[in-house]
């Protein structure tokens, strides 16, 4: 079962003094839905991305302290393979760029992984019923709305069977109807046993 935990975590950008970061010490669950509220600044995006373990691996910077995913650092792999799937705040940016219908967007990360076709089908069928985008299957990922965006990229982290989702201000491009099926959605996600934890202001 994943657990998920920091301890005494800091975290500054290049060439900043200031801590983004200072002292975080949290421990996470599988089953709970976490939400991270922070006004511009607080530091919420930031902690996301180190417990993706993609700061500083990927961004730059400097971090002290601990973050263990199921006993692991984070930062000495990929999220795909260690079974979380992260949504940043501008998900036009992680379009793969080279697949030509939503449906093949969402099934790049399955692939990745190795899945044999027919469970690669079923996964991508299934995220795209979960997240309600099976009527875009057919669409060019870069023409599509901000809200219809966010839904393809969380259908394409689910359909690589995730333990845990950190989404980044998933809300901010959708309306309310699609806000509240967003809440319904990782609520359900969390009774089922997956870690997820959202960042909002």
């Amino acid at each position: 079962m994943i657990s998920l935990g920091t301890g005494n975590l800091r975290f500054s950008w290049p060439a900043q003094e200031r801590w983004a970061l200072d002292g975080i010490t949290l421990q996470f669950a599988p089953g709970e839905l976490t939400w991270l509220h922070g006004s511009l600044g607080a530091g919420t995006s930031t902690l996301l991305l180190a417990l993706a373990g993609l700061a500083p691996r990927i961004t730059g910077g400097t971090r002290e302290g601990e973050v263990l995913l199921s006993r692991v650092d984070p930062a000495d792999s990929t999220p795909l393979d260690l079974g979380v799937g992260y949504l940043g705040p501008s998900p036009t940016l992680q379009l793969s760029g080279i697949a030509s219908t939503v449906h093949d967007e969402i099934a790049v990360g399955p692939m990745n992984l190795g899945w044999p076709r027919q469970r690669i089908l079923a996964a991508v069928a299934d995220a795209m019923h979960r997240v309600g985008i099976s009527a875009l299957a057919d669409r060019v990922p870069d023409r599509l709305s901000g809200g219809e965006t966010q839904r393809v990229l969380l259908a394409a982290l689910l359909a690589a069977e995730p333990q845990l989702l950190l989404l980044d201000e998933p809300f901010s491009a959708l309306d309310r109807a699609g806000r509240e099926q967003l809440s319904a959605l990782l609520r359900e996600l969390a009774d089922s046993g997956l870690m997820v934890v959202v960042a909002c202001d």
